[in-house]
Parts: C-alpha cells; sequence; structure tokens
C-alpha cells in the first residue's frame, strides 16, 4: 500500500469480529479544491465539512499518549502543546516524502503558511488547510493552529519545511481530517471516509483502517460486515494499541508470524481447531477444510476467501490489497505469490506514491501442477475452474476454464480432459455440475 492509502473504488465486503473496533469517525473536514475535480462522489456523499457530533474529553489527552510511550508525546511539556503535535504528525502521514519517520524538526509546518496564497509553491496544501480549517480539534478550529507568515518566502527559512511541504502534499492527497466520537483522537482518512465510519485494527496490517459497516439480514451483533476504503494515519494509533485486546493481538500476530504452532498438549482434534480459528481470524472467508503449511505471509488477510477443501503447500506469500476469491478444492504448491498491489509505469506517480489494487479470482478446481510450486499471479487475473498451472509459470493474463497454462508469462499448451473417466460416471462432474 503507498503511501496515499487509497484502496480503489469497489473495495470489497469483509467480515470481520467487532471487537477490532476501536472508535467510529465523527468530524470531517471538506475535501481539497485540488482533488474534488477528480473525484465522482455519489449523491449522497458529504464532500464538504461535517461538524461533529461529539465531544471527546481532551484535557488528558496528553497523559493519554503518554501511556504509549511516543516519543513526540511524551516529550510535550504541557497537555495544551499535544493538538499541535497530533496536528502536523497528521498533516504529514507520520512521515517524510520518502517514507522515513517525520522529525521533530516538521513542527514548522504549522508555522510556515503565508497569509494569503500568492506565490506560494505548495498550492496544494493551500487548498487542503482551506478544506480542512473550519474542522474543530480540541474545541478550536484547526486554522487558529497556524501562525501564519506575511508572506511566502517563509519557507525558504527553515530547512525542514520544503520536506515537509512536499511530504504534506503526498500524504493529503485526495485524503481529509477527521476526528473520532469516543476518544480525543485526529488524523488523516481516505477521501471517501464518512461520518460513522469505524476505525479497525487488523492482525497483519499495522496502520488503522477505515471502513463503512452493516449487519447483514439475519446478523447477530457477533458479526458485522464491514467495507474497507483505506489507510488511515492517527497518531497514537499505529501499532495495535489501541486495540481492546492489544495483548493478545500481539501475541496472535506472533504466533501466526512464526506459522510453528505446536502447543505441549497438542492432539490432532486440538491443533485442526486451532489452526482453523487462526485462519479464520486472518482471512475474511474460510471455507470447511481449508489448510495451510507454514510459513505463510500476508498482508491484510481480510481481503481473502478461501473455499472448501483449500490446500497450500508451504511458502504462500498473498498481497491482498484488493480482494482475492479462491474457489473450492484448489490445491497450491509451494512459493506461490499471488499479487494484487501495482504501480504504474510513471516516474512521477511512483514519486508521488501513488499505487493500486485490482482483485485476483481462481476458481474452483485449480491445481499448481505436481506442487512443484513457485508460480507468480499478477494483478486482475481470472483463473477459470478445473485448470492446472505449471510450476514456474508467471500468470499475467486471464486463463480459460479447463485449460493448462505453462510457462513465463504463463501460455495455454492444451485443454483438460475433465468429463471422462471413472469418477465421472460415478460422481458426475464437479466442473460442469453433471449428474452421473
Amino acid at each position: 500500500m503507498g503511501p496515499s492509502g487509497s484502496m480503489g473504488p469497489g473495495y470489497p465486503w469483509v467480515i470481520l469480529s467487532p471487537r477490532w473496533v476501536i472508535d467510529t469517525v465523527d468530524g470531517l473536514g471538506g475535501l481539497s479544491a485540488s482533488d474534488v475535480p477528480s473525484m465522482t462522489p455519489g449523491r449522497l456523499f458529504k464532500g464538504g465539512l461535517v461538524p461533529p457530533r461529539f465531544h471527546p474529553d481532551w484535557s488528558g489527552v496528553g497523559e493519554t499518549h503518554r501511556e504509549y510511550h511516543d516519543e513526540y508525546y511524551s516529550s510535550a511539556p504541557d497537555v495544551s502543546s499535544i493538538p499541535d503535535q497530533m496536528i502536523w504528525l497528521s498533516l504529514v502521514g507520520g512521515t517524510g516524502a520518502h517514507g522515513k519517520k517525520a522529525p521533530p524538526g516538521f513542527k514548522c509546518l504549522l508555522e510556515t503558511f503565508p497569509e494569503s496564497r500568492g506565490g506560494f509553491l505548495y498550492q496544494r496544501n493551500y487548498d487542503f488547510l482551506d478544506a480542512n480549517g473550519d474542522l474543530p480539534i480540541a474545541g478550536r478550529p484547526l486554522s487558529s493552529y497556524l501562525r501564519r507568515q506575511p508572506n511566502a518566502r517563509t519557507t525558504s527559512t527553515h530547512p525542514e519545511a520544503a520536506e515537509a511541504h512536499r511530504a504534506m502534499e503526498s500524504r493529503t492527497r485526495f485524503r481529509r481530517l477527521m476526528t473520532t466520537s469516543a476518544r480525543p483522537l485526529m488524523g488523516l482518512v481516505p477521501a471517501t471516509t464518512q461520518q460513522g465510519d469505524v476505525i479497525i485494527i487488523l492482525w497483519y496490517h499495522r496502520r488503522p483502517l477505515i471502513a463503512s459497516t452493516i449487519i447483514p439480514n439475519g446478523g447477530t451483533e457477533e458479526e458485522y460486515v464491514f467495507r474497507l476504503k483505506g489507510e488511515a494515519f492517527i497518531p497514537g494509533v499505529m501499532a495495535g494499541e489501541m486495540a481492546d485486546s492489544g495483548a493478545d493481538l500481539s501475541r496472535a500476530s506472533s504466533s501466526t508470524n512464526t506459522n510453528y504452532y505446536f502447543p505441549d498438549d497438542a492432539t490432532p482434534e486440538l491443533l485442526e481447531a486451532d489452526r482453523t480459528a487462526m485462519l479464520e481470524h486472518i482471512f475474511g472467508r474460510v471455507g470447511k477444510g481449508a489448510f495451510m503449511e507454514p510459513p505463510l505471509q500476508v498482508d491484510y488477510g481480510c481481503n481473502v476467501s478461501l473455499g472448501e477443501g483449500f490446500y497450500s503447500n508451504f511458502g504462500l506469500m498473498v498481497l491482498d490489497c484488493g480482494i482475492i476469491e479462491i474457489g473450492d478444492r484448489v490445491l497450491i504448491g509451494p512459493g506461490v505469490s499471488i499479487f494484487t498491489a501495482t504501480h504504474e509505469v510513471g516516474v512521477q506517480s511512483r514519486r508521488d506514491g501513488l499505487e493500486y489494487a485490482t482483485g485476483v479470482t481462481i476458481g474452483h478446481d485449480l491445481l499448481d501442477w505436481r506442487e512443484c510450486g513457485n508460480v507468480t499471479i499478477m494483478p486482475s487475473v481470472k483463473i477459470g475452474k478445473g485448470c492446472t498451472i505449471g510450476a514456474g509459470s508467471v500468470v499475467t493474463k486471464d486463463v480459460p476454464e479447463s485449460s493448462v497454462t505453462i510457462g513465463s508469462p504463463a501460455r495455454g499448451v492444451k485443454m483438460c480432459q475433465t468429463c471422462d473417466g471413472i469418477a465421472h460416471r460415478l460422481y458426475g462432474c464437479l466442473l460442469c455440475d453433471e449428474a452421473p
């Protein structure tokens, strides 16, 4: 996921436990004039300033953040300076233009905006503050924290000001500021965020995510359906420390990262139940009988749907910035990689940190040929049911049903014989749904 954090339109619905919801989006700044021409919001979308409905107590925010041992807060001389630091950290997304952690010197960002935009080099940043300046932060509008200068040349007197403004240009693109309803928090969220969206934390992803939520038909209080909108930067909520089960989160993440779970009192039944529970926590949907050999490397996990009877051998890598749908009875060999994230080939877009994701679909009854593995499946690929993919293949284009595909880039070499033999006569064909 790039610095923009955008996950693109039509992002998937995923199932998550509500205990990972840490707060609700309340107040929102407006959309920047620099971003609006490139957006096509829906009829009910609120793109202007959305005043907060709730007013959390900000008086103890300094002590609250000191509990998380963040260097930016532990060194704060008094509580009144905390919102200042939360603001400039939010505006740069916590990092410099090249992805390194933002230095404390970036606080000059609040002192290097001119009173008027004429001649100011960073027009996008000026537009962003115009759109978000009236958002209340700790009882005061955001604009009141800025100490504007008489002219646009002031940035040249601060060695780190130019880098701070470049970082802000990159991080605030297609984003807006928000405050939360229960805790005294603020942060940078995707432009599509609306009041009432939730902030969630996932095991395999240390940045908080923004999602809209519904209760499905027949749903219970234990199960919600979320639609992810993208990553958020919220100072103090960057490593899962705000989750209600923070200790359990760290422990579970550690066990699934090492992938070699074998307790002293293990029995076959206990191991099967525990492995299934781990997979259900990590992935959005897990079909009956799904099994994965360790080690497993996954980006989000929640955007992966596994069918019944799924099996993967050692070393599966899944970058699920986009949705990955895997059908029933899919068998995957060792060293397989499934990617959804990609970049444009243009240099400037990479400098701007732009990244996007497209989904991958794998139909029923796929076989990674002879379990030799080392197959790479690229973004936007759709593999039909009943296919066989040869070892070492790089799949860059769609694969038709019931075909054998080999090579780099992968090419079809023949069609599978799927509708004959004893199994078909006895049980019918799973591919064509024909009865015996």
